[in-house]
């Protein structure tokens, strides 16, 4: 049984605003749903993401709606429309990807372990909680002190996706939260979850360096993803031309690497033939995402009319991406700033017209760097309050 949030889902506006940033926001929900379903191999988690991927469908023909209501409304903006047309088609795209993946973790096709441990190391993690006390969610924030987001509840056989802030949790209720390796691991010093682990069954048959090698390209597949999906909107932010040519490099890379890497998944990966085509199928499935960051980037640069709806949506939006600009480095890196204890996401450094994508926590800091971030809009003034250095919000 599956229930929507108090107040965050429920589609009381159709704007085509709303839409998008729904759209948005539940694209990213969706991806990492899918990934942890798989990561646990549990198909109800599966059902959890099929079903909030089509609540995303369902804002997608909503925001369709306003398009051919507009065709006839507004025959002289038809180029506009048009292109707006096609920003939803690689909006959906991404959605049913996601989708056809869920399908095949219902029907039980299960990763092999290499996939698994890739998934695991990731930096942004999504994990299942058990919860050893009772409070609300805002409470549950408070007493981290971190970014936490609670995506899901199982409150005995009933799922509520995406809850309010205000919901009130009960002892032995399964949290499904976004957040990162640090916070998970303070929920449990203090007593607050119990984090549920996928199990890691080492593959024998394998050479331990061709598994290695595989699972730091998974891992780093997995980020990257990721990272060409917010840069995606981040360009419609900020109409940036060296972000749209970030998001092409990406994709150029994944058209080169996931044929590579698919080859060598076939050749070095022994066991199961489904664990093995499971593995192929979520490289696959990475390397569509990026396709449709790309398609999305480009979609907006050719068409500046369209910044103007989009940008609204993307303020609005359960995450936000903020800037930080280094005026005087000292050699600090990015451990030195400590941001990981918020709970923020460094997706890239730009150093004098370069960027550096997924930055590494001993990444050296130059004056001028410009650090571009993701924050839970939740704990943004937290953020502000804590950090030394001025933030600016896209």
């Amino acid at each position: 049984m599956f229930h929507k949030g108090n107040n965050r889902t429920s589609m009381r506006t159709s704007s085509v605003v709303d839409c998008i940033k729904k759209i948005r926001d539940k694209s990213s929900l969706m991806l990492d749903l899918t990934y942890y379903a798989l990561l646990y191999q549990d198909r109800e988690l599966a059902q959890v993401a099929y079903a909030t991927g089509e609540e995303t469908v369902s804002y997608w023909k909503e925001m369709m709606r306003h398009a051919f209501m507009a065709v006839s409304l507004l025959p002289e903006m038809m180029e506009v429309i048009n292109s707006f047309i096609e920003l939803a088609h690689h909006m959906r795209r991404a959605v049913d990807v996601l989708l056809d993946f869920c399908k095949l973790i219902q029907l039980g096709y299960r990763p092999h372990p290499a996939l698994v441990k890739a998934v695991e190391i990731s930096e942004e993690q999504v994990a299942i909680v058990e919860l050893q006390r009772g409070m609300t969610i805002r409470e549950l924030i408070d007493r981290i002190e971190a970014s936490l987001d609670v995506i899901a509840i199982k409150c005995g056989a009933a799922w509520f996706i995406d809850p309010s802030e205000d919901r009130h949790l009960h002892k032995g209720d399964i949290l499904i939260v976004r957040t990162t390796r640090d916070v998970l691991e303070r929920l449990e010093e203090l007593g607050i979850g119990k984090v549920r682990r996928p199990k890691v069954e080492p593959c024998r048959e394998c050479s331990q360096e061709d598994v290695e090698a595989i699972i730091r390209e998974l891992a780093y597949m997995k980020n990257l993803s990721e990272v060409a999906l917010d840069l995606a909107y981040l360009t419609v932010l900020s109409l940036d031309p060296s972000i749209v040519e970030e998001v092409e490099d990406i994709e150029h890379y994944f058209d080169v690497r996931h044929i590579e890497l698919e080859k060598k998944i076939y050749e070095a990966l022994k066991g199961d033939p489904v664990e093995v085509i499971t593995t192929i199928r979520y490289v696959l499935c990475l390397e569509e995402i990026v396709d449709s960051a790309r398609s999305l980037a480009i979609s907006v640069k050719s068409c500046p009319e369209l910044a103007n709806i989009l940008q609204k949506a993307v303020r609005e939006g359960e995450e936000v991406l903020l800037k930080i600009v280094i005026q005087d480095a000292r050699g600090l890196t990015l451990r030195d700033l400590a941001l990981d204890d918020l709970g923020l996401t460094v997706l890239a450094v730009k150093r004098k017209g370069d960027i550096i994508v997924l930055p590494g926590p001993d990444t050296r800091l130059e004056d001028g760097d410009i650090l571009i971030i993701k924050c839970f809009r939740e704990a943004l003034p937290e953020v502000k309050e804590k950090l030394k250095i001025p933030v600016q919000t896209f």
